[in-house]
């Protein structure tokens, strides 16, 4: 199983490969094979929680990793929306990327695959304070 921790610094520093933060703006280190996850924070209004996944570093992503995902996600997010994003197109056929969807739908989550825009890149997200959606920006 991969080592997911808490960037405690979002506002100054890029979520790195199996780092997750919570912030209002949450700026990703480039992806190349990755994906990220972002969902609104229970605990802050106008706040985000997102996770910076990556498919393979010392293992790969497996269903083990995706129930400690699931997990972090109902610690922190509302059970509205979460939005994945970035390289999913490459997930398609790691099982354990359908059973991360699987495990969020099941704790009542609703997760849309953003498909533009998508693959590499570094990414962005921000909670749209007008729209009350999350939007999510390529570099």
């Amino acid at each position: 199983m991969m080592n997911y921790t808490q960037n405690t610094h979002p506002e100054t520093s890029t979520i790195k490969e199996n780092e997750w933060a919570l912030s209002n703006r949450l700026n990703f280190s480039p992806f190349t094979s990755c994906i990220g996850l972002v969902g609104y924070d229970k605990n802050r209004n106008g706040g985000l929680w997102g996770i910076h996944l990556v498919q393979a570093v010392d293992d790969f992503f497996n269903d083990e990793d995706a129930k400690k995902v699931s997990q972090l996600a109902v610690a922190h997010c509302e059970k509205k929306q979460l939005k994945l994003f970035g390289c999913a197109s490459s997930w398609e056929l790691n099982t354990a990327y359908s059973e991360l969807k699987r495990l969020l739908a099941n704790q009542g989550f609703r997760v849309d695959v953003i498909t533009q825009p998508k693959d590499d890149g570094s990414y962005t997200t921000t909670y749209n304070t007008v729209t009350g959606s999350i939007d999510i920006v390529k570099s």
